[in-house]
Formats: structure tokens, C-alpha cells, sequence
């Protein structure tokens, strides 16, 4: 029995490894043959556009993420703003990287890419000293698009604009970039409904037939799946 359970453990925690592991959340489109810049932060894929050939302006940065329906990393939580700055660290990179937040529409009114503002009550907001919402010098109304510096943890405005100016006589030099997509819940999102409501629903009792059908049938599925991405 205990060589049961020590056994089933074990299992379990390889299966949920392997079904919470980037390459198998994360869509598949974004993975290709490298998965080694694409990481997983609650409930979403961050892949970090960190190559010298892989720089671009905002906007074409932007359209990159959207190619597979995601968009510019967007760190609304102090938290998540901290692990972006851990990973590309992690990564080596020093130089700044775009995040999803400019003010083109409206000048001193910062939006994320998705559309929300980002001065709501409670908002989050990372802006070096006298940078973004704090700027006060004649230079604002040229600093449009937001990028976030991994070695001083902090967001800074800069150049970005598109505009015939732009196009004729140079603009800000193309940086680095992070998209972010929704998680690919797949395969295994029907294994973890029924462990959700079984969860909702169990007392105290001993555990039922459909508590140990489930849990073979995820132990199952994730070795058969696990077999055959290795053939």
C-alpha cells in the first residue's frame, strides 16, 4: 500500500511537470524549435525577444506578438514587473526591452496595448525618477512608448513615433522586446475540470472511484503523451 502511494506521488508530480512545462502549455506556434526563451508566469507564456537580430521598433515589435495573438508584455503587478526583470537578467540582458505601454493617442494618458488605462485606482507604475507620468521637461510629447531597464528595475519613455518625420530621418534605435500569450489549455484542461469539481464536491470520506479513475486517467494520458513526442 505505502509502495502504492509512494509510487503515485511520484507519478503525479511528473505528470503535472510535464503538463505545466512551457513547451506543452505555451502555443505551439510561438515555440518552433527553441523553447529556451519562453517561460510560464501565472496563467500566461512570456517569450523574450532577446536575439541582436531579433530588435525592433515598437509598433513592429508589437505586430510580432500579434502574430500569434498575444501582445507586448504588459507587468500591471509589481510581482510580475519582477519576474520579467529576473528572467531577462537570467537571460544576460542589460539593455532596455519594450513592454505593451504608450501614450500615443493621448499624450500623458498611458495605455497598455490592451487598451485599459494604466492610472486606475490601485494602478502599478514603475517610472524612473522624472520618466513617464513624473516628466515635466518640453521633451514628453516625443516620449511615447514605455521600456522596461532590467538593471535598474525601472521603466523609462522614449522616442517611438511613427510618423513621416520618423520615417525620413531616423527614430529610436530598435530594442529588444517580451510578448505575452494566453495559455493553450488543451489537452489537459478536461482532466483538470474533473479535478476541480471532484475537489468542489468531496467530504471526508475515503477516496471514491472517480477520484482514482481520474487520477490514472491524467497519470495515463500524460506518459502515453510523453512516449510519443519522444518517437
Amino acid at each position: 500500500m505505502y509502495c502504492l502511494i509512494i509510487f503515485a506521488t511520484v507519478l503525479m508530480g511528473a505528470c503535472l511537470s510535464y503538463a505545466d512545462s512551457a513547451v506543452n502549455r505555451c502555443p505551439g506556434e510561438i515555440i518552433g524549435t527553441d523553447s529556451d526563451n519562453i517561460k510560464v508566469y501565472k496563467g500566461k507564456c512570456y517569450k523574450f525577444f532577446i536575439d541582436s537580430d531579433s530588435k525592433k521598433q515598437y509598433w513592429e515589435a508589437q505586430e510580432e506578438c500579434e502574430k500569434n495573438k498575444g501582445n507586448l508584455a504588459m507587468p500591471k503587478t509589481e510581482t510580475l514587473n519582477q519576474f520579467l526583470v529576473d528572467s531577462l537578467l537570467a537571460y544576460g540582458v542589460q539593455e532596455e526591452v519594450f513592454i505593451g505601454l504608450d501614450d500615443m493617442k493621448n499624450e500623458k494618458t498611458f495605455r497598455w496595448v490592451d487598451g485599459s488605462e494604466l492610472m486606475v485606482p490601485g494602478f502599478y507604475e514603475n517610472f524612473d525618477k522624472g520618466a513617464g507620468i513624473f516628466r515635466t521637461d518640453g521633451s514628453r510629447r516625443s516620449k511615447d512608448c514605455v521600456a522596461l531597464n532590467p538593471l535598474t528595475n525601472t521603466w523609462r519613455d522614449i522616442d517611438c513615433r511613427r510618423n513621416w518625420v520618423q520615417l525620413m530621418f531616423g527614430h529610436e534605435k530598435p530594442r529588444n522586446f517580451i510578448c505575452e500569450y494566453e495559455i493553450d489549455q488543451g489537452k489537459f484542461s478536461f482532466f483538470r475540470n474533473i479535478f476541480k469539481e471532484n475537489e468542489d464536491e468531496k467530504d471526508d470520506s475515503s477516496s471514491t472511484f472517480l477520484e482514482d479513475f481520474t487520477f490514472w486517467s491524467v497519470a495515463t494520458y500524460a506518459i502515453l503523451e510523453a512516449m510519443q513526442n519522444q518517437q
